[in-house]
């Protein structure tokens, strides 16, 4: 675990709080804690920093401890990527999310961004448990440090209500901060119980913090503090205004090209706006359209937001391309025999498929020559292979780079790796996945079927900015 997250927990900042307090800690009469919290980051704005500091400013004003620092954590893209794709919301790539959350700290003399959690490579995403579980063990391999530090996690009420964290993380030699929320007068807050090391944080007199850390967004990510709205209070005179922050409005706001003076430190501010990271906010992530007959039957009624997403998606039907574009008696009457293909195809749809077909964004997964108009029930075998390769030639727009290939290997899919794939799917409240298994996905492999379910597990263990839907 410590050569886990080497490299990915910086630790400078940490030492010298920990030397330039070392009077303090030497006489035991106060805990050393680290802070940590996690989120999607989309983007890190001053909300997140100043709900950390508020929290430090607290557990040392109120609960004795000393914070010698403090770790944002942005999540993996596993998680975070089909989160804002089921709720299509636009999502930064992780190493802007990363970068974006390094400058938010770089000024800073005691927070950090740690990077074990977005980069971790365990097959699936870490969940908070882990990532606090990695940092503490982390930290007891480093010898300028107390043995005894506490790793506390952050986060708002409703992720602490729904996680039941008043119990604490259930992790050694850690703790949990709740942060209170305050709207209209109504406080919500979870109860601060000190052998369960839990801590509730009060935010109602303070400027620049979190309404609620971890609210159910618009991302759907109720594993983070990425969406909490911001309170800003701003008195004026006898009354006062109260300001929301928090990334769905910042993303807005970049998407549009509108201002977001204010809402983000200097540095990210410039980071997105007129730096590296200008324009890689991508409106949604790609669909992956796996069956043409839902299309024929939905595109009549479809809104022109759903249009837009489809002609920005991609086309892996499970059907022969002449069954679309048949030019034979014989090919039409098996195009008949098939499908709706041509009794009752939209010409709008029709026009589109030709023109992604231009751009390669189609790919038919039966070949021409498989099979004949008398076995057109299911005997013509689906090549997986070729849609791979196809897959990887394209590039990705959020990541400008090629996609990769599909995983195929059956070892794979029937070993423990996919177990934790179809965990993590679960977790993400993907229901199509709830009955499907990894046996289910080497059989579609193995023998060229076309299956729904197993075809969209495909694309979920490497393909986090693809969402395959039906």
């Amino acid at each position: 675990m410590e050569e886990a997250g080497r490299g990915c927990w910086p630790t400078s900042k940490l030492v010298c709080n920990a030397e330039s307090r070392k009077e303090e800690l030497d006489c035991e009469t106060k805990e050393a804690v680290v802070l940590l919290t996690t989120g999607a980051m989309n983007p890190v704005h001053i909300g997140h920093v100043a709900m950390m500091a508020h929290t430090k400013s607290e557990l040392e004003r109120v609960h004795n401890k000393i914070v010698l620092a403090g770790f944002i954590s942005p999540s993996h893209e596993l998680y975070v990527g089909p989160k804002c794709h089921s709720n299509r919301v636009a999502c930064l790539p992780t190493r802007h999310r990363l970068h974006a959350a390094f400058l938010a700290c770089e000024d800073s003399d005691w927070l950090e961004c740690g990077s074990w959690e977005a980069l971790s490579n365990m097959g699936g995403w870490p969940d908070f448990c882990e990532v606090a579980e990695n940092l503490r063990e982390y930290l007891q391999g480093i010898d300028e440090l107390p043995k005894n530090i506490r790793v506390v996690y952050v986060c708002g009420y409703d992720h602490f209500a729904r996680c039941g964290l008043h119990r604490g993380l259930h992790v050694h030699g850690t703790g949990v901060a709740c942060v209170s929320r305050h709207v209209g007068g109504d406080v919500k807050c979870g109860t601060t119980d000190s052998k369960m090391h839990v801590f509730s944080i009060a935010n109602d007199d303070s400027e620049h913090i979190n309404e609620d850390a971890v609210a159910e967004d618009e991302d759907g990510d109720e594993n983070s503090n990425d969406e909490d709205a911001t309170l800003i209070n701003k008195h004026d005179g006898d009354g006062s205004e109260v300001k929301k922050i928090s990334s769905s409005l910042i993303r807005k706001r970049l998407l549009r090209g509108q201002s977001v003076v204010g809402l983000l430190h200097r540095s990210v501010f410039e980071y997105l706006t007129v730096g590296k990271g200008k324009g890689v906010l991508c409106p949604a992530h790609r669909y992956v359209y796996l069956s043409l007959t839902q299309l024929i039957r939905r595109f009549p009624t479809m809104s022109d937001k759903e249009k837009e997403e489809l002609e920005h998606g991609l086309f892996l039907f499970g059907s022969k391309r002449m069954w679309v574009f048949p030019k034979t008696p014989k090919e039409k009457m098996e195009s008949h025999m098939s499908g709706p293909y041509l009794r009752e195809m939209p010409s709008g749809l029709l026009k589109m498929i030709r023109q992604k077909e231009k751009k390669n964004e189609v790919f038919f997964l039966k070949k021409d020559e498989f099979g004949t108009a008398v076995d057109y029930g299911g005997t013509s075998r689906c090549d997986y292979n070729a849609a791979s390769t196809w897959l990887a030639s394209l590039i990705d727009p959020v990541t400008k780079s090629h996609y990769a290939p599909l995983q195929l290997d059956v070892d794979y899919w029937r070993g423990d790796a996919a177990l934790q794939v179809f965990k993590q799917a679960k977790k993400a409240s993907f229901k199509r996945f709830q009955h499907c298994t990894g046996d289910c996905v080497a059989t579609l492999i193995e023998e060229g079927t076309h299956d729904y379910t197993p075809c969209m597990c495909l694309f979920f263990p490497s393909h986090p900015t693809l969402h395959a839907t039906i």
